[in-house]
C-alpha cells in the first residue's frame, strides 16, 4: 500500500462504531481494494468491519421506497405591505434592490454594512411577491418581504427599522399598512437543492444535485454514499427540470475502445435515442451506444473556428460528428473515421440531417490505418483531429512519414489526460508525453512538441485535466524518408 493509503486504513476504525468521515473512507477503501495485490489480511479485517458497519447505517437510516412530496408542506410567514394596486410598480422600483446588513461588529451606518444576495422582496420559486389582498383589501394589493425578515425583526417596529428609508416614505405617501401573511409553500415551490437536502441524511454534506444533459437525458454520477437514495434522487431530478424525461446513473468506468460507459436508468423513460442542438448543427445519438459530452461544447467550437473554408480536416476518432460537422458545414472538406460502428451510423444520420453530405467523407476503420490510408490515397489535411484522451497519444507513431516533401505539414490536434497539482505540471507532463510517442523509433535529432503549444481543455477529477496539445507535425517526422522522396520523384 501506499503512504496516503495505509494512513486511510489507519482511520478506518475495527469496530462497528462508524462515523460520517470513516463512511468516506470506506467507500474509497473498497473501490481501491481491488486494485491491491498480495494477501492483505489486515486490509480484509478492516473491508469486514467496515461493510457491517456500512450495513448497520442502511438500517439506521431506511431509504423510502418513494418519494412522498406531502412531506414538504408547510406554512411560511412573511411581513406584506398593503397598497393601492396603482402604486405597486413604484414599490417594487425601490423593495427590488439588494438588502443591507451589518458587518460583523458593524455600527448601522453604511459605511459598516454589506449588500446580502437577495433583495427586500419575497424571492422563492413558482410564488409571486405580489398577490391579491383580502376581501377587506379591495383595490389593493400585498406585497410580499423577503422571508429573512420574519426572523430578523420580532415585530412591525423592528421591521421598519430595517427597511430602507424611501421605502417608508413610499409607505406613507400611499397611506399603506404592514401586515403579516402566511405562505402555503409545497413541494413544488422548493428547489432541487432543498429537496434533497431534507431528504439525504446529515452524512451525505456534497448534495448530488448536478448532472449534464444531452436532450432528454440527464446523466448523473454519484458517489457511492448516495447510491441508496439514486431513485430518489432521480426523482426529484424529473419533477425539477420539466426537459428531462429519462435520469441515468454511471456505474463504472470507460473500459472499452468505443468509450462508452455503462449506466443504469434511475427515473423515468427507458429511452436512450435523443436529439440535441450544437454550433448550429443538429445531432441525433443513442446515449447508451456512442459518446457524447456536452461539457466540451466550447472546445468544439474553439477548434472549429481555427480553420478555414476549403481546408481539409482529418478527424481520427470523429464519434458522432461534434467537430467535423459543423466543419463541414463552415465549408471545410472533411474526412471523419470512428472505430464504433454505432458512432458511424448515427454519423451519417447527422451528416443528412445537417445537408452537409456532398463534403463528409466517413469510414469505419482503425484511426492508424485511416490516416494512412488517406495519404496513400493523395489526401493532405491540413488539421489532424486526435480526440480520443485516454489512448490518442498511442496513435502518434502512424502520423511519421505519411506524406510527400512538397505537401503542406498539417497541423495536428491531440487530445490526452494529465495529472499535477499545478498547470505547469500537467502542462510539461503531457508535452512530454505527446513528444515521447511522437518520436518513438526516431533518432535523437527528432523534434518534439514544446509546452507553448499544450492547453488545458477541463478539470475532469481532481488533480486531472483533459490536455489539448495543437503543434505543427515537424518535417523531420511527417515527410518520406529522403530516399523515399527520391524514388517518388
Amino acid at each position: 500500500c501506499s503512504g496516503a493509503f495505509q494512513r486511510r486504513l489507519d482511520a478506518l476504525p475495527l469496530s462497528l462504531a462508524i462515523t460520517p468521515s470513516s463512511v468516506r473512507i470506506a467507500c474509497a477503501l473498497f473501490r481501491s481494494l481491488s486494485r491491491l495485490r498480495g494477501p492483505q489480511p489486515r486490509v480484509l479485517l478492516r473491508c469486514l468491519a467496515a461493510a457491517r458497519a456500512l450495513r448497520l447505517r442502511d438500517m439506521a437510516h431506511p431509504v423510502p421506497a418513494t418519494l412522498n412530496r406531502d412531506q414538504f408542506r408547510r406554512t411560511l410567514p412573511v411581513y406584506a405591505f398593503v397598497v393601492p394596486a396603482t402604486s405597486c410598480s413604484e414599490f417594487v422600483q425601490v423593495l427590488k434592490r439588494k438588502r443591507k446588513r451589518k458587518r460583523a461588529g458593524g455600527q448601522a451606518d453604511d459605511s459598516r454594512v454589506e449588500e446580502s444576495d437577495s433583495t427586500h422582496l419575497l424571492q422563492l420559486p413558482r410564488i409571486r411577491p405580489i398577490v391579491a389582498g383580502t376581501e377587506d383589501e379591495k383595490e389593493k394589493r400585498r406585497i410580499l418581504l423577503s422571508a429573512a425578515y420574519t426572523s430578523e425583526c420580532g415585530d412591525v417596529e423592528q421591521l421598519r427599522s430595517a427597511l430602507p428609508c424611501d421605502a417608508l416614505e413610499l409607505l406613507e405617501k400611499w397611506n399603506g399598512q404592514i401586515v403579516s401573511h402566511n405562505i402555503d409553500v409545497t413541494y413544488e415551490h422548493m428547489t432541487t437543492y432543498e429537496v434533497l437536502r431534507h431528504i439525504l441524511p446529515d452524512e451525505i454534506s456534497d448534495v448530488p444535485g448536478s448532472f449534464e444533459q444531452t436532450g432528454h437525458i440527464a446523466h448523473m454520477n454519484l458517489r457511492d454514499e448516495a447510491l441508496p437514495y439514486k431513485n430518489l434522487i432521480g426523482q426529484v431530478i424529473l419533477d425539477k427540470n420539466p426537459r428531462v424525461s429519462t435520469v441515468v446513473n454511471k456505474i463504472g468506468v470507460i473500459q472499452n475502445e468505443f468509450r462508452v460507459f455503462p449506466m443504469e436508468v434511475i427515473a423515468g423513460k427507458d429511452t436512450f435515442v435523443t436529439q440535441t442542438n450544437e454550433s448550429g448543427c443538429k445531432f441525433s445519438l443513442d446515449f447508451s451506444k456512442v459518446y457524447w459530452n456536452a461539457r466540451l461544447q466550447k472546445e468544439h467550437e474553439r477548434l472549429v473556428s481555427l480553420f478555414t473554408p476549403e481546408e481539409i480536416i482529418c478527424d481520427m476518432f470523429a464519434g458522432i460528428g461534434p467537430f467535423a460537422i459543423p466543419a463541414a458545414k463552415k465549408g471545410c472538406e472533411v474526412y471523419a473515421n470512428d472505430l464504433n460502428p454505432e458512432s458511424v451510423k448515427w454519423m451519417r444520420v447527422n451528416t443528412k440531417a445537417n445537408k452537409v453530405e456532398k463534403r463528409m467523407h466517413i469510414e469505419n476503420i482503425d484511426g492508424g490505418e485511416f490516416v494512412r490510408s488517406l495519404t496513400k490515397r493523395g489526401v493532405h489535411p491540413h488539421h489532424i483531429i486526435m480526440n480520443l484522451p485516454a489512448t490518442a497519444v498511442e496513435f502518434l507513431p502512424s502520423l511519421q512519414h505519411i506524406l510527400p516533401a512538397t505537401a503542406r505539414l498539417p497541423t495536428v490536434h491531440c487530445y490526452g489526460f494529465a495529472r499535477g497539482a499545478e498547470r505547469d505540471e500537467r502542462v510539461a507532463a503531457f508535452a512530454k508525453t505527446v513528444s515521447e510517442w511522437l518520436t518513438k523509433g526516431q533518432d535523437g535529432a527528432a523534434a518534439g512538441v514544446e509546452e507553448k503549444e499544450v492547453s488545458e481543455v477541463r478539470n475532469v477529477a481532481p488533480n486531472k485535466f483533459m490536455m489539448r496539445a495543437s503543434f505543427v507535425l515537424p518535417a523531420s517526422i511527417a515527410y518520406y524518408p529522403v530516399a523515399s522522396n527520391a524514388e517518388e520523384a
